[in-house]
């Protein structure tokens, strides 16, 4: 799902505090901003293909998700054509912070890209100078169209597991290759280590294959 929201790029401020007689109030001075903005992006997705996707990311707080955000920064307009062009080609290194930008960007989609920003597992930001400001905003769940045979093997392997028996597995294969050069007579010498070998691989990485068989 890709988002493009117009003009210069956010950046979340602060709660400020204000007296009211004897009381301290602490207010977001960007809520009227919060509002019409996160009206234009629901408007927006309304109009879009990315409808549907935003409902499933919705209804499944679960869902994890990978975000990537390119926020367009606007080149000054003292700049002369050649500054400009150098500014194109290269990364905003000023203000606003890259990480306040991030922060209003996913609060305003709390609610309508997705569940709650929680959701977001991976993600990227970049902040680059552009002739067009704007907030480019991808989204797209991790793993949600997995088939059913890796949702299997997620649910019996973990990450070391597969680590450890892929290595096995080459270990294996090496000591092979290395015996299979040598003459018949030391080949079979080297038989009983082979098979230990093997024997070892089947009891640790064999009921968990199992598992995970087609059932017919």
């Amino acid at each position: 799902m890709r988002i493009v929201i117009p003009g210069v790029p956010i950046s979340k401020m602060r709660p400020r505090a204000s007296t009211r007689g004897r009381h301290t109030v602490i207010y977001d001075p960007q809520e009227k901003m919060k509002k019409s903005h996160r009206a234009l992006v629901s408007a927006s997705l309304c109009q879009s293909d990315a409808k549907s996707e935003c409902n499933d990311f919705k209804a499944d707080s679960s869902l994890s998700l990978s975000v990537t955000i390119w926020f367009h920064m606007p080149i000054p307009d003292s700049s002369s054509k050649a500054q400009k062009n150098v500014k194109l080609w290269g990364f905003h290194s000023y203000k606003p912070d890259l990480d306040n930008l991030t922060k209003w960007s996913l609060d305003i989609l709390n609610g309508l890209a997705y569940h709650d920003d929680a959701q977001i597992a991976h993600l990227k930001v970049y902040k680059i100078f552009s002739e067009n400001p704007c907030t480019v905003i991808e989204i797209c769940a991790i793993h949600k169209d997995m088939s059913k045979e890796f949702d299997t093997v997620m649910k019996v392997f973990n990450p070391d597991d597969i680590d450890n028996m892929c290595a096995y597995m080459r270990k294996i294969s090496f000591f092979w290759d290395e015996i299979s050069t040598l003459s018949p007579e030391i080949r079979l010498m080297a038989r009983d280590e082979f098979a230990q070998m093997l024997v070892k691989f089947s009891n640790d990485f064999c009921p968990k294959l199992k598992k995970i068989m087609a059932k017919e």
